[in-house]
């Protein structure tokens, strides 16, 4: 899982949970297994299951099977449904991810991961 209460300018990939806490700041693409949003995401999400928690906000396009929108909750922008086996949150690359400020899962804070500006990708 991968946890952002920081700013992250670049694309994530994950084959498992990602957070955007209430301090959070994503800008780009998302692809993950779940995504939960309590900050901001400004570009598109592609999941099995989104959820937009009250105070969150997600503007741009959503590629996902399930979607929750609590009230409170913001999203502007379009959506399609995916039915189950359309799920596209598996890595593109094989896991790995390129680019220049690349974070990867390893022992570092999730706020230092989230400080880098770049790719991230978690296994």
């Amino acid at each position: 899982m991968l946890h952002v209460d920081g700013r992250i300018d670049g694309d994530v990939r994950s084959e498992s949970s990602v957070v955007i806490g209430t301090d959070g700041y994503l800008k780009g693409q998302l692809k993950a297994a779940t995504v939960v949003v309590s900050g901001h995401v400004d570009g598109s999400i592609s999941a099995g299951r989104l959820e937009i928690i009250a105070g969150g906000c997600v503007e741009g396009d959503v590629h996902i099977v399930d979607l929750v929108i609590e009230p409170g909750g913001r999203f502007n922008g379009s959506s399609e449904i995916l039915a189950d086996n359309d799920v596209v949150a598996k890595p593109d690359s094989g896991g790995k991810s390129s680019g220049r400020g690349t974070a990867k899962k390893t022992g570092k804070s999730t706020e230092t991961a989230a400080e880098d500006v770049g790719s991230a990708s978690t296994a």
